[in-house]
């Protein structure tokens, strides 16, 4: 959000169009209507907090907003680059990068008895996996849905429509 931001006053103040590429994101995806979208971070702690066993899928930069609210839970935290942040005793920090397979993910929420899954809405099939299994093991979804693109930003989803917006410029 703040680099979008950025870009857009940059924008707008130098009159550069700004064009946005966004792979779709997983609203309207089989099973979505299921989740729990929430708007932002602090909200998707709230309600992870009903949950027992939780599986942090939100990358390393926003765990903060998690560390109060699930302090006392047990916490799978899956991040590529190392924390800069000091975390809860009960929590589990995982170092991997995707992509993720549905054996993999299956197995990573058994082993870790995982009842609820947060995640942002990244869309795409890189680290789609973790939400197949979540509806097959029945964990409950609760997906941080995508800020909205600044005003005056074209937003397109594919590497194709970029090229055609260009050339139209």
């Amino acid at each position: 959000a703040g680099i979008s931001a950025n870009a857009a006053a940059a924008c707008a103040a130098t009159g550069v169009p700004l064009l946005r590429l966004a792979r779709p994101g997983w609203h309207g995806t089989a099973g979505s209507g299921a989740w729990t979208w929430v708007d932002g971070h602090d909200e998707a702690a709230t309600a992870a907090a009903t949950g027992r066993r939780i599986f942090l899928s939100t990358g390393r930069q926003t765990l903060d907003r998690f560390v109060g609210p699930l302090a006392r839970h047990a916490t799978l935290v899956r991040v590529v680059e190392p924390l800069d942040i000091e975390i809860p005793e009960r929590w589990t920090v995982l170092h991997a990068r995707g992509p993720y397979t549905l054996d993999g993910e299956r197995d990573l929420m058994r082993e870790h008895g995982i009842d609820t899954l947060v995640t942002k809405d990244s869309g795409g099939s890189y680290t789609r996996a973790k939400l197949d299994a979540a509806a097959e093991l029945g964990v409950r979804v609760i997906v941080v849905r995508r800020p909205v693109a600044p005003t005056g930003t074209d937003t397109v989803g594919s590497v194709t429509a970029a090229a055609e917006w260009s050339q139209r410029r």
